[in-house]
Protein backbone atom coordinates (compact mmCIF):
# COMPACT_ATOMS: atom_id res chain seq x y z
CA UNK A 1 0.00 0.00 0.00
CA UNK A 2 1.30 3.23 -0.42
CA UNK A 3 1.54 5.55 2.15
CA UNK A 4 -1.14 7.85 3.03
CA UNK A 5 -1.08 11.38 2.13
CA UNK A 6 -3.87 13.97 1.24
CA UNK A 7 -1.93 15.59 -1.84
CA UNK A 8 -1.62 12.13 -3.14
CA UNK A 9 -5.14 11.30 -2.31
CA UNK A 10 -6.75 14.27 -3.86
CA UNK A 11 -4.18 14.00 -7.05
CA UNK A 12 -5.34 10.61 -8.00
CA UNK A 13 -9.34 11.86 -7.72
CA UNK A 14 -8.43 15.26 -9.52
CA UNK A 15 -6.17 13.50 -12.25
CA UNK A 16 -9.34 11.44 -13.21
CA UNK A 17 -11.35 14.45 -14.45
CA UNK A 18 -14.13 12.99 -13.55
CA UNK A 19 -16.62 16.02 -15.30
CA UNK A 20 -14.75 15.38 -18.64
CA UNK A 21 -13.40 12.07 -18.49
CA UNK A 22 -16.28 9.99 -21.11
CA UNK A 23 -15.47 7.12 -18.83
CA UNK A 24 -17.99 8.52 -16.51
CA UNK A 25 -20.90 9.98 -19.07
CA UNK A 26 -24.10 8.72 -18.40
CA UNK A 27 -25.71 7.01 -21.27
CA UNK A 28 -29.29 7.25 -20.90
CA UNK A 29 -30.11 5.77 -17.43
CA UNK A 30 -27.00 3.96 -16.83
CA UNK A 31 -24.46 5.60 -14.48
CA UNK A 32 -21.07 4.86 -13.56
CA UNK A 33 -20.32 6.07 -9.98
CA UNK A 34 -19.08 2.52 -8.98
CA UNK A 35 -16.86 2.91 -11.75
CA UNK A 36 -15.35 5.95 -10.72
CA UNK A 37 -15.39 4.92 -6.96
CA UNK A 38 -12.85 2.01 -7.97
CA UNK A 39 -10.43 4.07 -10.56
CA UNK A 40 -10.13 5.88 -7.48
CA UNK A 41 -9.32 3.79 -5.07
CA UNK A 42 -7.41 1.96 -7.11
CA UNK A 43 -5.57 4.19 -8.29
CA UNK A 44 -4.80 5.41 -5.32
CA UNK A 45 -4.19 1.82 -3.83
CA UNK A 46 -6.89 0.86 -1.91
CA UNK A 47 -9.14 -1.52 -3.48
CA UNK A 48 -12.59 -1.44 -2.21
CA UNK A 49 -14.37 -4.98 -1.65
CA UNK A 50 -15.22 -6.05 -4.96
CA UNK A 51 -12.46 -6.14 -7.20
CA UNK A 52 -13.09 -5.02 -10.92
CA UNK A 53 -16.40 -2.84 -11.29
CA UNK A 54 -18.81 -4.12 -8.74
CA UNK A 55 -22.08 -2.29 -9.01
CA UNK A 56 -23.49 -0.10 -5.85
CA UNK A 57 -25.51 -3.64 -4.46
CA UNK A 58 -22.20 -5.58 -4.26
CA UNK A 59 -19.97 -2.94 -3.01
CA UNK A 60 -22.71 -1.91 -0.29
CA UNK A 61 -22.67 -5.74 0.80
CA UNK A 62 -19.43 -5.45 0.99
CA UNK A 63 -18.64 -2.96 3.21
CA UNK A 64 -22.03 -3.36 5.04
CA UNK A 65 -21.56 -5.20 8.55
CA UNK A 66 -17.60 -3.97 8.19
CA UNK A 67 -17.27 -7.22 7.08
CA UNK A 68 -13.84 -6.57 4.99
CA UNK A 69 -11.13 -6.25 7.57
CA UNK A 70 -9.69 -2.76 6.12
CA UNK A 71 -12.60 -0.98 5.76
CA UNK A 72 -14.99 0.37 8.14
CA UNK A 73 -18.63 2.38 8.97
CA UNK A 74 -17.66 5.52 10.24
CA UNK A 75 -19.67 8.90 11.20
CA UNK A 76 -19.83 11.90 7.89
CA UNK A 77 -17.75 13.58 10.17
CA UNK A 78 -15.24 10.96 10.93
CA UNK A 79 -15.25 10.26 6.86
CA UNK A 80 -14.57 13.92 6.12
CA UNK A 81 -11.89 14.15 8.52
CA UNK A 82 -10.17 10.97 7.25
CA UNK A 83 -10.40 11.88 3.72
CA UNK A 84 -9.25 15.51 4.61
CA UNK A 85 -5.85 13.21 6.14
CA UNK A 86 -5.56 11.50 2.80
CA UNK A 87 -7.60 8.20 4.12
CA UNK A 88 -9.64 6.33 1.19
CA UNK A 89 -13.14 7.15 2.22
CA UNK A 90 -16.87 6.72 0.49
CA UNK A 91 -20.27 7.47 0.53
CA UNK A 92 -22.89 4.78 0.02
CA UNK A 93 -26.63 3.81 -0.33
CA UNK A 94 -28.28 1.02 -2.17
CA UNK A 95 -31.60 -0.10 -2.17
CA UNK A 96 -31.04 -3.44 -4.03
CA UNK A 97 -28.09 -4.81 -1.87
CA UNK A 98 -28.90 -7.92 0.33
CA UNK A 99 -27.95 -6.28 3.15
CA UNK A 100 -29.39 -3.07 2.24
CA UNK A 101 -31.62 -2.06 5.63
CA UNK A 102 -33.92 0.73 3.16
CA UNK A 103 -34.86 -1.33 -0.31
CA UNK A 104 -36.48 2.29 -1.41
CA UNK A 105 -32.76 3.85 -2.17
CA UNK A 106 -31.12 4.22 -5.33
CA UNK A 107 -27.45 2.70 -5.72
CA UNK A 108 -25.14 5.18 -5.26
CA UNK A 109 -21.39 5.89 -4.22
CA UNK A 110 -19.21 8.71 -4.13
CA UNK A 111 -15.72 9.33 -2.79
CA UNK A 112 -15.12 11.55 -0.28
CA UNK A 113 -12.98 14.91 -1.47
CA UNK A 114 -10.35 15.51 0.81
CA UNK A 115 -11.33 19.68 0.98
CA UNK A 116 -10.14 20.54 4.66
CA UNK A 117 -13.30 21.73 5.69
CA UNK A 118 -15.39 20.38 9.02
CA UNK A 119 -18.81 19.70 8.57
CA UNK A 120 -21.67 20.10 11.02
CA UNK A 121 -24.43 18.37 8.61
CA UNK A 122 -24.01 15.18 6.19
CA UNK A 123 -25.08 17.89 3.52
CA UNK A 124 -21.41 19.52 3.52
CA UNK A 125 -19.90 16.37 3.24
CA UNK A 126 -17.25 17.36 0.38
CA UNK A 127 -17.50 14.38 -2.26
CA UNK A 128 -16.55 13.73 -6.05
CA UNK A 129 -19.05 11.33 -7.87
CA UNK A 130 -19.95 10.13 -11.10
CA UNK A 131 -23.49 9.54 -11.74
CA UNK A 132 -26.42 11.80 -13.23
CA UNK A 133 -24.12 14.49 -12.33
CA UNK A 134 -20.48 14.90 -12.93
CA UNK A 135 -19.15 16.50 -9.63
CA UNK A 136 -15.06 17.24 -8.97
CA UNK A 137 -15.37 18.73 -5.70
CA UNK A 138 -19.11 19.54 -4.30
CA UNK A 139 -21.09 18.17 -1.48
CA UNK A 140 -23.17 15.19 -0.91
CA UNK A 141 -26.23 18.29 -0.89
CA UNK A 142 -25.61 17.89 -4.97
CA UNK A 143 -24.86 14.04 -4.89
CA UNK A 144 -27.86 13.00 -3.16
CA UNK A 145 -31.80 14.51 -2.41
CA UNK A 146 -32.25 15.63 0.99
CA UNK A 147 -34.68 12.79 2.05
CA UNK A 148 -31.39 10.39 1.16
CA UNK A 149 -29.00 12.13 3.67
CA UNK A 150 -29.79 10.00 7.07
CA UNK A 151 -29.79 6.46 4.75
CA UNK A 152 -26.11 7.37 3.48
CA UNK A 153 -23.40 5.20 4.92
CA UNK A 154 -19.90 5.96 5.22
CA UNK A 155 -17.03 3.75 5.14
CA UNK A 156 -13.13 4.45 5.47
CA UNK A 157 -10.17 2.46 4.62
CA UNK A 158 -8.42 1.06 7.89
Amino acid sequence: MPAISTAAYKKVIDDLKVVTNSRYTPVGDKTFCNYFAHDVMNGYGYKLPVNGTGDCATIFDGLYGNVDPHWKSVSFSDAQARANSGIPTVAITSGKAKKSPDTTMDDHIAVIYPSGKTPTVVKDVSISQAGRSLLQNSTIAWGWPAAAHSSIRFYSYY
